[in-house]
């Protein structure tokens, strides 16, 4: 399976399944002499993390990242940094009636066609858990960019009302994200296949359940005339302004529900625990791109 590596520079590789013994994430080409504690990886860990409330799910994961390498007397040796996350609530045992059935919505149709086999439990690969890895790697990057004064912000734009009602409905919900990041220099991004939009969208809809992601007035600039044009989301002609840079994302509904007939542990909306997944992407993105910057001229 191609595809689990992220990144030019600051690259990042992330492995395991939903229900495996652990997950994890390969950091390469962080410099060395980054400050950064296990402490400040937790603290990113614990906001994905399921469980936390009953508008997530209810699968208790306490997700303790172990530093395996990389990272010594808090700081970064410049070497590869492993993390790993291990699973412990798993019960397989939820999803044995769904081996031979493909759900849905899911990737077990699609899995078995490529493949040929698959891993049913909680979806395998394909599942979100393996974001956790993400947001390991993520919190490492957020410590590189704000060397540079970027700061990252995101935020659900669905409300806990409406994720009650679906959920007391044994259904799902999807919703829109916002986020914003402060402090960009100017001139991160390449100007054609590299684009920062087009290196975000790909980071962006690499997350489980993204169906939509805009820059700036998005979808709305098709309403208006060039005339009305003036908020470019921060990145012009693919290469960052110094301006903020804003985008939202769309995530679809969970697609397994009581109500669908699968049962099992799931959120009744993604947005929430999508937080601070996006948050990582945009930081691995930046964080790669202010790396590739330093050689960008004499």
């Amino acid at each position: 399976m191609a595809g689990n590596t992220f990144g030019k520079i600051f690259r990042i590789t992330t492995f395991g399944e939903s229900h495996g013994p652990a997950l994890g994430v390969v950091i390469d080409g962080c410099p060395a002499g980054l400050e950064v504690t296990q402490e400040e990886i937790q603290a990113e860990l614990d906001r994905r993390k399921p469980g936390q409330d009953e508008l997530t799910t209810q699968r208790k994961e306490s997700d303790v990242a172990e530093i395996l390498s990389g990272i010594f007397e808090g700081k970064t040796l410049g070497t590869p940094i492993a993390i790993l996350i291990r699973n412990h609530d798993a019960q397989s045992k939820d999803y044995e009636a769904l081996r031979d059935v493909h759900r849905p919505g899911h990737a077990d149709a699609t899995y078995d066609a490529k493949y040929g086999f698959r891993d049913h439990r909680g979806g395998g690969r394909a599942s979100a858990r393996e974001t956790a890895a993400r947001v390991a790697a993520g919190a490492i990057a957020k410590k590189l960019i704000a060397l540079s004064g970027v700061k990252i912000e995101a935020k659900s734009l669905r409300g806990d009302d409406e994720i009650h009602a679906a959920k007391e409905d044994e259904d799902s919900i999807g919703g829109i994200l916002e986020i914003r990041a402060s402090g960009v220099p100017t001139g991160l991004g390449e100007p054609v296949f590299d684009k920062l939009t087009a290196q975000l969208a790909h980071a962006f809809m690499s997350i489980p359940a993204t169906k939509g992601v805009e820059f700036g007035e998005g979808f709305a600039a098709a309403e208006k005339r060039g005339s009305q044009m003036d908020h470019t989301g921060g990145i012009a002609g693919g290469i960052s302004s110094g301006e903020e840079i804003t985008a939202r994302l769309a995530f679809k509904p969970t697609s397994s529900t009581v109500k669908a007939g699968v049962q099992g542990r799931h959120d009744p909306c993604v947005c929430q625990r999508a937080v601070p997944v996006c948050e990582a992407m945009m930081a691995v993105v930046l964080a790669d791109n202010l790396l590739l910057n330093k050689n960008s001229k004499v």
